[in-house]
């Protein structure tokens, strides 16, 4: 949302909550788990009395807050939830693409190590942070965003990018195992800080938040 100046506004429309298991020592990425498919947010009226409505029709398809409140299913209190259920006694990294707003949006407070974000991931390689629309064209082959900006769409092709690196690191290597899944994870967030470990045995989760 943003309000009638243009000001981005911190708190959330809609939410896509996706993950893949991985297995890197098998090399297996399990089928990808749909968790919350573009549910809309309700918020109290001060908060969409601020919102400018026009571009909130480009981004959501909707363009008045009575339709809006009539489409929502949840609070950010329950979005919440349903993101660390999935989390919960799993390994896991929160990707994404300018991912932070996304997690402060939705009050998902987790630790940098446990984020990897395309947009600073890209950075150096486009000389400034690329769009998503631009990462998917030119890594996936994938138009995206020609209408509205689905968050489901949104929360899934950061991950297909990153699923792509890692599939094309461990190719490289005739005997995967948890030390490369490590190496290849401390070099791909070294311009980002992040030091976090992946992979036990029985996998891990990868999500994304919108």
């Amino acid at each position: 949302f943003k309000d009638k100046e243009g000001n981005k506004l911190n708190f959330p429309a809609q939410i896509g909550l996706c993950y893949y298991d991985i297995d890197v020592e098998s090399r297996k990425i399990h089928k990808r788990v749909d968790v919350l498919k573009d549910i809309f947010i309700n918020q109290p009226d001060e908060f969409l009395e601020q919102i400018d409505w026009t571009h909130a029709k480009e981004w959501i398809g909707i363009g008045d807050p009575e339709v809006f409140k009539q489409k929502t299913k949840m609070n950010y209190i329950a979005a919440s939830k349903a993101v660390w259920s999935v989390c919960d006694g799993k390994d896991f990294y929160f990707v994404g693409h300018s991912i932070a707003y996304d997690l402060i949006g939705m009050k998902v407070f987790a630790p940098k190590e446990r984020i990897i974000d395309t947009g600073v991931l890209y950075e150096s390689e486009y000389g400034r942070k690329p769009k998503l629309k631009s990462l998917a064209n030119d890594k996936l082959n994938m138009t995206i965003q020609t209408s509205t900006h689905p968050p489901l769409v949104d929360a899934v092709i950061p991950i297909e990018i990153v699923l792509l690196r890692i599939q094309s690191e461990l190719q490289q290597h005739h005997a995967p195992s948890q030390d490369v899944a490590k190496e290849w994870i401390a070099s791909l967030n070294n311009n980002q800080n992040l030091k976090g470990a992946i992979i036990g045995k029985r996998g891990a989760n990868i999500q994304q938040v919108r």
